[in-house]
């Protein structure tokens, strides 16, 4: 089954994944927030079940050396190596049967079937209880994307107002 944890920029995606990895188990991996004061310079991938991170995006004014681009989007610069330990992450996981996986975030570059997009399909193939984070516009184009079946879909930001 698919799980889609949906909200806005700034809603709580992450923070509900990483709540859901604690009460259900499971592995995977989120996207947190690198601040420069109060300014948004990067974000770092983080395991949920053990603590482990790379540096997943860096502002395109704020390159670490070394870095190697893996693609942009906006303007950050996604790192290559991170994008491969994610992956691996993934497929290690698989292999284990650890369930549920946790993937954040999918969007735009899923959609043109770059960052997560091939984990994505290889959870879905493996039929692995899967739960990613969407930011609510792209809901719709990621289920077409995946062509995902059975799916629910989790709204942090009606959650927040009951």
């Amino acid at each position: 089954m698919l799980t889609i944890v949906k909200g806005t920029v700034d809603s709580g995606k992450s923070t509900r994944l990483a709540q859901m990895q604690r009460m259900l188990g499971g592995d995977g991996f989120v996207a947190s927030k690198v601040l420069d004061g109060d300014t948004l310079s990067g974000y770092r991938l983080e395991r949920l079940a053990q603590y482990e991170s790379i540096h997943l995006a860096c502002a395109l004014d704020c390159l670490p050396e070394p870095w190697e681009e893996e693609c942009r989007c906006g303007r950050f610069s996604f790192n290559r190596a991170a994008f491969q330990w994610g992956k691996g992450l993934i497929a290690e996981l698989l292999e284990s049967r650890v369930s549920p996986l946790f993937i954040d975030e999918v969007g735009y570059l899923e959609l043109a079937g770059k960052g997560w997009a091939a984990s994505v399909e290889q959870c879905l193939r493996a039929e692995c209880d899967t739960v990613i984070a969407v930011r609510s516009p792209l809901v719709q184009d990621i289920i077409a994307k995946f062509g995902a079946k059975e799916f629910q879909v989790v709204d942090v930001e009606e959650e927040e107002s009951e």
